[in-house]
């Protein structure tokens, strides 16, 4: 199977995506980092596996529509919880995140990124593919050189879609969008989202 032959061994996040999010964080009513500017959700190019393979493409658009799935699941839950949401799914895989983040936060700001990225891990101890929901705060400092964006901590969560033994034969059985609404009632509960 040419998926499994020709797999990049590492997927790689740009440099400005690396500062993922802590696992924990203590549930409170007033977080300090609450949006009030609103929450970006990014999924598509540069989020999902690819693969070298032509004859692979199949499985990428796969994995491309599933992420896109996911993030409009989220979106949607993210609004209902009373915070504002942007939607942002990359469709070309030349433009890396990080280009189309700067390019979206110079036109509006945003406090809190989530990103829905599909990721295939494969070593000498796994064949796996994951379902994650990274989320970063966003604040904003100013400089000499005008206004920079820092990164901060929030929360980040994976999800086994497909795993050992063999991709072929194990699936996960909960709906996606499930997924998203869970990880949405997380930030909700940690003080990140929702209505003031």
């Amino acid at each position: 199977m040419h998926l499994l032959k020709n797999l990049f061994k590492s997927f790689l996040f740009a440099s400005f995506f690396v500062l993922a999010g802590c696992a924990t964080v203590d549930e409170k009513v007033s977080n300090p980092n609450k949006s009030k500017l609103g929450v970006l959700v990014m999924a598509g190019a540069g989020l999902n596996p690819i693969y070298p393979d032509a004859r692979d493409n199949k499985v990428s658009s796969f994995w491309f529509v599933t992420s896109q799935k996911v993030a409009e699941s989220l979106y949607a839950e993210v609004q209902k919880k009373g915070t504002e949401a942007q939607m942002f799914i990359n469709t070309d895989q030349n433009v890396q995140p990080t280009t189309s983040l700067v390019q979206l936060l110079a036109d509006k700001k945003r406090d809190g990124l989530i990103q829905v990225a599909i990721r295939h891990i494969k070593d000498e101890t796994e064949n796996s593919v994951y379902l994650e929901f990274i989320h970063n705060t966003l604040t904003y400092q100013k400089s000499d050189k005008g206004e920079n964006v820092v990164i901060g901590h929030g929360l980040t969560e994976k999800h086994k879609l497909v795993g050992d033994p063999t991709l072929q034969n194990w699936m996960t059985r909960v709906p996606l969008a499930q997924y998203a609404s869970e990880f949405t009632e997380k930030l909700y509960k940690a003080g990140y989202i929702g209505a003031e």
